[in-house]
């Protein structure tokens, strides 16, 4: 779903990049912070799938897919990518690190009580990291979601004064009609 690389990009996303009003610095520090995100989000999808809970907590709360659109939309916006910083430097590498310890230890033969606290412990501060990018997406498209709001807002007061219009006429009608008759 995602396709960037830092030892090759092609002229097009360059362009792109330079378009939005990117430097070739800034371009090149993008391209780095993307080919860092890039294999932390295919390697928490590989986690995701290593154990039934987290399955069903990525499936709860469709992290990857949310992670994947995630960098798409600072690739296709990247002058937003401070906005995003808080998902490409804090949540990423945290859930992926979090992710490979459970497994680990999920994994050994031999588990205590202690284990399975650390276990649950882990499980939760997932589901936590997994709300907090889901937070952090909608945040980022909070614009879009004003723009949206601002639009329905108009296209309902539209809709009002037409039907106000429409209810007019009705009472002109029957008006008329009674002077008609008489």
């Amino acid at each position: 779903p995602y396709k960037t690389s830092v030892t090759r990009t092609s002229n097009n996303k360059v362009q792109h990049y330079r378009q939005a009003g990117l430097s070739d610095q800034e371009i090149q520090f993008l391209r780095e912070q993307l080919a860092t995100a890039k294999p932390q989000i295919q390697s928490i999808e590989q986690e995701f799938n290593q154990n039934a809970k987290l399955r069903t907590l990525e499936v709860r709360y469709n992290t990857v897919k949310v992670c994947q659109n995630y960098f798409k939309d600072i690739v296709n916006q990247p002058k937003r990518l401070v906005e995003a910083s808080d998902f490409l430097y804090k949540y990423l590498p945290s859930l992926e690190d979090i992710l490979k310890k459970y497994n680990e230890i999920n994994g050994h033969v031999a588990k205590n009580k202690q284990t399975y606290m650390i276990l649950e412990k882990s499980a939760a501060t997932i589901e936590k990291l997994c709300q907090s990018i889901n937070d952090a997406y909608v945040h980022f498209h909070q614009e879009d979601l004003k723009a949206m709001e601002d639009e329905l807002y108009v296209a309902n007061r539209t809709l009002k004064s037409q039907e106000a219009l429409q209810s007019d006429e009705s009472v002109e009608d029957i008006i008329n009609l009674g002077k008609d008759e008489a």
